[in-house]
């Protein structure tokens, strides 16, 4: 039966928003988008690094190309699980819907090969596929959800919004990291180490270490997903 794409937003079915904690735990996981002006936040990294905290980095195949000594960086640190955030890095679509002004994915064919060519690509460095995706935007239709599942790759959302793609302050971004609670996913950049949000998000992981919260990979825990369509929006 064919899936009518009711729903476009960040909540659709089957869209993984956190996880089933074992203790104070959440989910840190930062998107390297590619795009142009892009750097590597070493102020988030290497926090991460000097202290072995783990977390989820969704890269885009642009990213990697146009930062090939942060890219080898990032994997032989041994703490980062990589995965999927699209070879266009666009808002997953079956039918080309638009946010914030991007026209996403415009169809089925199209998003099999946003997922499939960064997937391809991925490998060739790690020399194992990708299980976690996640769009350009964090945005999906219905039914491109179930594409990309068929495809053998969780859709990965957020429950906690880090710094709204870089745009936080400083201050709004310390605030909104440090307010995860057990079980949160944290969606966060790494590509704009010249925003201040990058460093608000630091002193936000910060204050979650100093209340007792711990760092788990998305692969650790069983995810947790948004289970109706929502309808209209």
């Amino acid at each position: 039966m064919k899936i009518k794409n009711k729903y476009w937003g960040e909540a659709a079915k089957g869209v993984n928003y956190k996880f089933v904690p074992k203790a104070k735990e959440v989910a840190l996981t930062l998107d390297a988008c590619g795009l142009a002006g892009d750097g590597c936040d070493y102020r988030i990294i290497d926090y991460l690094v000097e202290n072995n905290f783990g977390a989820t980095i969704f890269v885009a195949p642009g990213w990697i190309n146009s930062h090939n000594k942060d890219w080898v960086y990032l994997i032989n640190a041994g703490i980062f699980s990589i995965q999927n955030h699209g070879w266009y890095h666009l808002p997953s679509s079956t039918n080309g819907k638009k946010i914030y002004g991007i026209r996403g994915t415009y169809c089925s064919y199209m998003l099999r090969r946003d997922v499939r060519k960064s997937a391809d690509y991925i490998q060739e460095f790690l020399g194992s596929r990708t299980r976690y995706f996640r769009s350009g935007a964090a945005y999906y239709d219905d039914a491109s959800v179930q594409v990309i599942n068929s495809m053998q790759h969780q859709v990965i959302g957020f429950n906690v919004l880090g710094d709204a793609g870089t745009t936080y302050s400083k201050n709004e971004a310390k605030i909104a990291v440090s307010r995860a609670k057990p079980g949160s996913i944290i969606i966060a950049h790494m590509n704009q180490p010249d925003r201040a949000s990058g460093a608000g998000v630091v002193e936000g992981l910060k204050s979650l270490v100093s209340s007792g919260y711990s760092f788990v990979l998305l692969e650790d825990r069983k995810l947790v997903a948004h289970n109706k369509l929502l309808g209209y929006r």
